[in-house]
């Protein structure tokens, strides 16, 4: 038997971010249209209900770990003070400032692989940064720039996938585990 569809929530300029769980998703947006800040939230499919685990005036690239335990994000044209790349634990709700900024994805539940902005290099470099323990460390180093955010890790993590800036030939390269 289909249920019929259930209003869970409304939004003002936001979305569905994606799943954390069977039973949780994270939104978002206004709950208010004139409200000045969107708000990363948490809501219950089976009640609709909800917490705010973040918000500012433009939390953009939110990216949900492998199960859901962390998430991604930079904040930008907002304050200095609050401008900048975080990632944040669902479990507690607090987001820890990173000092990194680059293109990211999720390499496993724990760690997340980015090729950091580095202005004026002549060639890219992958890293990893672990957020359970703050660790950090170098996966590779191109040769080259990937060309946009044209690059994808291997389920699994073991691989990437990228397209070169200069001659646009998609290359794979092995990582270390």
């Amino acid at each position: 038997m289909v249920s019929a569809p259930k209003l869970i929530a409304t939004l003002y300029g936001g979305g569905v971010a994606g799943w954390l769980n069977e039973s949780e998703l994270l939104l978002t947006g206004k709950s208010n249209p004139s409200q000045r800040d969107r708000a990363l939230r948490i809501v219950s499919v089976s009640t609709g209900a909800g917490r705010v685990i973040s918000s500012a005036l433009s939390i953009r690239g939110v990216s949900i770990s492998p199960g859901g335990r962390w998430v991604a994000y930079y904040v930008a044209f907002d304050s200095a003070t609050r401008n900048g790349m975080f990632v944040l634990d669902t479990k507690t709700g607090v987001a820890k400032r990173v000092d990194w900024f680059g293109s990211y994805r999720w390499r496993d539940a724990n760690r997340i692989a980015y090729i950091p902005l580095e202005t004026g290099a002549s060639q890219h470099r992958l890293l990893e940064w672990n957020a359970s323990t703050g660790a950090k460390r170098e996966l590779a180093r191109f040769g080259a720039k990937v060309a946009g955010d044209d690059w994808q890790l291997a389920p699994n993590g073991s691989r990437i996938a990228f397209v070169n800036a200069a001659n646009r030939n998609l290359y794979a390269l092995e990582l270390p585990r």
